[in-house]
C-alpha cells in the first residue's frame, strides 16, 4: 500500500511539474528586431518561426504591416496560388520590402508553416493602395458590418495621420506611429487569451529600454515592457546574422596598381525606388588598412548595421552600388575604431589617395 501510494505521488508531482512548465511557455511575448529587406537576418527569422511554430505550437506571427495587409496575407495562405501576394507585393513599390527575398520569405513560410496567421499592428501604410484593396474585398463579400471592415477604416485613418494625410514621408508623425504601434499591438496580442506569439520588427521598435528611432518618444518595445512585463524577450538579429556570415568566395580586386586580396560577401536586391540603387555587394579586403590609412575621409560613413559582417578596429572594406541603369558607384572604407552613439562606423576613403 505505501509503495502505491507513493508511486501516485510520484505521477502526481510529475504531472505538476509538467504542467508547470507548460504554463511558462503560455503567454510569451518573442520580439526579434531587423534590418528591413537583409536576406540573412529574413533566413534566422524563418528559422526562428519554423522552430516556434514545430516545437513551440505557435500559430500567431505578428510583423509590422498594417492590418489590411496581415489580413490580406491570411487570405493568402489560404489561395492555390500567389495573386494577393503578388498583388500587396506590387503595392510595396518603394519600399525595402519589395525584393525577391520578401517573396521567398513568405512563400516558405506557406510551405512550412501553413497555419500562420498573420497579425498586422502597424499603422496603415499603403492605405491608399492595399488598404483601398481590402476594403473592396470586404464589400464585395457582404461583410460592411464585419469588426475586419471597422478595423480596416481604422487603420486606413491610422496610415492617414501618420502621413499627416498625404503631406509624405518626411512630414511623417513618427511620435504618433510609435504610440499606435504599442497600442494596435497590446489590442491585438489581448484578444488571443494567452496564447505565445512571435513579433518581426525594426529593431528600433523592439528595444525594450530606448527611444524610438527619432529619440522622440518610447520605443514600442519600451511601452510594450512596461505593459506586460516579464513575459516579453527582444533580440536584434543584426549582430547574429553577421557572426555566421561567411564569405562566398576570394577574389582579388585591384586599384591603383595593386592588388588585394578580397573576401565577397555577396550582393543585397533593394528597391531602385526607395534607395535610387537597385543593389550593393560588399568585401572585406585582408591586410589593406595600412594602405587605406594613408588617404584622407570623404566625410561619408557606414554604420556597423550597413555590413553583411562583423567589422572590426583595422579593417579594410568595399561597397559597391549598381543602379537600374547599369552605373556602378564603388567606395573604400576604412575602421578605425570610430563610434557614433555607441555604434562602431567605417569611413569612406579617397580611392586615388590609397598607397
Amino acid at each position: 500500500m505505501k509503495r502505491r501510494i507513493f508511486a501516485l505521488l510520484l505521477v502526481l508531482v510529475i504531472c505538476l511539474s509538467i504542467a508547470g512548465c507548460s504554463s511558462e511557455q503560455e503567454g510569451m511575448i518573442y520580439l526579434y528586431g531587423e534590418a528591413h529587406g537583409v536576406p540573412a537576418i529574413m533566413d534566422l527569422e524563418l528559422e526562428l518561426w519554423q522552430k516556434h511554430y514545430h516545437e513551440d505550437g505557435m500559430r500567431h506571427l505578428f510583423t509590422e504591416h498594417s492590418y489590411f495587409t496581415a489580413e490580406f496575407l491570411n487570405l493568402w495562405m489560404q489561395a492555390a496560388d500567389d495573386t494577393i501576394l503578388l498583388q500587396i507585393y506590387d503595392n510595396w513599390e518603394g519600399t525595402t520590402a519589395q525584393t525577391e527575398a520578401t517573396l521567398d520569405f513568405y512563400r516558405a513560410i506557406k510551405e512550412t508553416c501553413p497555419k500562420t496567421v498573420f497579425h498586422g499592428t502597424d499603422v496603415g501604410h499603403q492605405y491608399w493602395n492595399t488598404g483601398e484593396q481590402y476594403l473592396a474585398y470586404l464589400e464585395e463579400s457582404g461583410m460592411t458590418d464585419s469588426e475586419e471592415y471597422q478595423r480596416t477604416l481604422e487603420a486606413i485613418e491610422q496610415g492617414k495621420s501618420f502621413y499627416c494625410n498625404g503631406l509624405g514621408s518626411s512630414n511623417a508623425d513618427h511620435i504618433y506611429r510609435e504610440n499606435t504601434m504599442a497600442e494596435n499591438f497590446i489590442r491585438e496580442y489581448e484578444a488571443l487569451d494567452g496564447k505565445s506569439i512571435m513579433g518581426i520588427y525594426g529593431t528600433a521598435h523592439v528595444l525594450l529600454d530606448s527611444l524610438n528611432h527619432t529619440g522622440e518618444c518610447d520605443s514600442m518595445g519600451k511601452q510594450l515592457a512596461a505593459h506586460f512585463g516579464e513575459i516579453i524577450t527582444s533580440e536584434d538579429l543584426t549582430p547574429r546574422a553577421q557572426a555566421e556570415a561567411k564569405p562566398e568566395r576570394v577574389e582579388t580586386l585591384e586599384f591603383n596598381g595593386k592588388s588585394y586580396e578580397a573576401e565577397y560577401f555577396g550582393l543585397r536586391q533593394l528597391s531602385a525606388s526607395y534607395y535610387g540603387y537597385s543593389q550593393v555587394e560588399f568585401w572585406r579586403l585582408v591586410d589593406a588598412y595600412e594602405s587605406f590609412s594613408k588617404a584622407d575621409f570623404t566625410g561619408s560613413i557606414l554604420g556597423e548595421s550597413s555590413w553583411p559582417m562583423v567589422i572590426e578596429e583595422g579593417g579594410a572594406y568595399v561597397v559597391q552600388y549598381t543602379y537600374p541603369d547599369g552605373r556602378t558607384i564603388r567606395q573604400y572604407h576604412l575602421c578605425d575604431g570610430t563610434a557614433m552613439q555607441g555604434v562602431l562606423v567605417t569611413s569612406e576613403v579617397y580611392s586615388n589617395k590609397i598607397r
